[in-house]
């Protein structure tokens, strides 16, 4: 874990998540093996924050947000239809988010817009979009005075 954490991303971080995303989201490998893939991602995901031991707030910074940039792309919904598999897949990930945040959720001090954007992807609203322009309508005519 050292090894992903303390060292530049490119070099061990980036390379293991970005695997393990595109196995959990390849839908012609078999469930198990999808389901597994998400299980270390998680396992890794919850420790990574835990073994910062030393460091100063960059490299604090720096870990919280490759932990959160890879929770977000696993519990973001596939645009095609959602098997049991992604279904699965995603209650993981807000099940890992629960884990980092009852574990180490008081020493973040990066990625909370992202933790909130994790948990607005298990419940959209259509009130997060922005409301329609109001169409012009009789009574918005300016009016004159005489």
């Amino acid at each position: 874990m050292h090894r992903l954490i303390y060292r530049e991303s490119s070099v061990g971080w980036d390379i293991v998540t970005s695997h393990l995303l595109h196995v959990q989201h390849f839908v012609a490998a078999p469930a198990a093996i999808r389901l597994q893939a998400a299980d270390v991602l998680d396992q890794i995901l919850v420790v990574a924050p835990r073994n910062l031991s030393t460091g100063g707030d960059d490299l604090q910074r720096r870990i919280q947000t490759q932990v959160l940039v890879a929770l977000a792309a696993q519990a973001e919904p596939a645009v095609r239809a959602q098997t049991s598999t992604d279904i699965e897949i995603r209650r993981m990930s807000f099940d890992t988010l629960i884990k980092i945040l009852e574990s180490n959720g008081h020493s973040f001090i990066a990625g909370w817009e992202r933790i909130f954007h994790v948990l607005r992807t298990a419940c959209p609203s259509p009130l997060a979009l922005p409301p329609p322009s109001p169409s012009p309508g009789p009574l918005d005519t300016p009016h004159t005075l005489n």
